[in-house]
């Protein structure tokens, strides 16, 4: 029990890992897809996501000390190939605690045995997904039989070649029985989800509110999602320059990031009529207020202020500041420009919760240029019906 514990916490602690690079990902998906993140939605996302990991734990973990047999003395487990021979020994441990239906102190000492609790968690290890399968794809039961068929045979095929060779050895048992009883175990979790799902939101019911709802909605979520797709491409352009022509200093990487900078945020909105690349993938659009194309000048005024001036820009202070200027040493004006991040992203988590209540999310930038972010579908409606909500 001990391990399975083990296992569940190894899950915790790569979670957070693992949530972080599906994040983008996910949003991305949701917003070409949905238009909008529905909470519950992404909280059961997160969920199954995070029972697929620790179950995969509990079948691999904890792994042998050495990957060679021959170098830690281990030997290779053959495999049991027998079907139903665990529930033989269950049997077996019903006659010897004197299994009695209407004596609950026998169930405990049956549930006791090794061969009881290791089946009965086999049987739970696959419960959730029959019901994940359910609630969020409809599953039919034949395809969750499929399921959860498939997904037994992963785990008993990564035991039975020491995780796919990474072994030389199966140092784990490779049972006929755990494919059965996992298998049922998904049919279980289907039965348990039929009357459960009466009482859950409909998933088809929060894509389509999402979708009405995203179509005319710029959230700051959606926002950022995009931003950070643009950001992150400047920054892999970069380090890939760097890479292949070679860059002599700090002064010349930022430079070369600067320009990728100006092409990403102001030369691609103008010549795609308001989209940068991340826009364009979560179908966003950089207008002016009544909904018309921005120019090119208010491309560079919007992000010229915040990505060159407010983003880029102490970077060069920092990297051209001697080492001490009357006195006032280089860390003092890092930590000065520090505490300016800080405060600025705190006003950016109020904006950000107000945005979330449905108050548009300002920005000065914004003001200064006379430009917004708009959803596709608002920007072209806007020309006709009235001034946006946006920044």
């Amino acid at each position: 029990m001990d391990s399975y514990v083990s296992s569940i916490n190894s899950g915790v602690a790569v979670f957070p890992l693992l949530a972080f690079v599906m994040t983008l990902p996910y949003l991305i998906y949701q917003y070409r897809k949905c238009h909008s993140i529905p909470f519950w939605k992404s909280f059961i996302f997160y969920a199954f996501l995070f029972y697929l990991l620790c179950a995969y734990f509990m079948t691999i973990l904890p792994l042998p000390e050495c990957r060679v047999a021959a170098e830690c003395g281990a030997v290779s487990k053959a495999p049991q190939l027998t079907p139903f021979v665990t529930f033989g020994y269950m049997v077996d441990a019903a006659r010897r605690v004197g299994l009695s239906l209407i004596h609950p102190s026998t169930w405990v000492a049956f549930l006791a045995e090794p061969d009881t609790y290791m089946t009965l968690f086999n049987l739970l290890l696959t419960l959730p997904l029959g019901m994940f399968l359910r609630y969020i794809f409809r599953a039919k039961w034949w395809q969750v039989l499929l399921a959860g068929f498939g997904m037994s045979l992963f785990y008993e095929i990564s035991q039975l070649t020491g995780l796919f060779g990474i072994y030389d050895y199966a140092y784990r048992l490779f049972d006929v029985d755990d494919l059965i009883v996992n298998t049922a175990g998904t049919m279980v979790g289907f039965v348990v989800m039929l009357p459960l799902e009466k009482h859950l939101p409909d998933f088809r019911e929060l894509s389509g509110r999402a979708l009405t709802q995203g179509m005319w909605q710029a959230s700051f979520l959606r926002r950022a999602a995009g931003f950070a797709i643009d950001l992150g491409a400047c920054i892999a352009l970069t380090v890939l320059t760097a890479a292949v022509v070679g860059l002599p200093n700090r002064f010349a990487t930022l430079g070369v990031l600067m320009v990728f900078e100006g092409i990403v945020f102001m030369v691609v909105p103008a010549l795609t009529h308001g989209k940068t690349p991340g826009q364009a993938v979560v179908r966003l659009r950089i207008v002016r207020r009544d909904g018309s194309d921005a120019s090119f000048g208010r491309y560079v005024a919007r992000y010229g202020l915040f990505v060159w001036l407010f983003l880029t820009g102490p970077l060069w202070l920092i990297e051209l500041m001697p080492a001490n200027v009357d006195d006032i040493g280089s860390q003092t004006v890092v930590a000065v420009i520090a505490v300016i991040y800080v405060i600025w992203l705190v006003t950016v988590a109020v904006r950000a919760i107000r945005n979330f209540r449905g108050h548009p999310f300002l920005m000065l930038n914004g003001t200064v240029s006379d430009t917004t972010v708009m959803t596709e579908w608002e920007a072209q409606a806007r020309k006709v019906f009235g001034e946006p909500l946006g920044d």
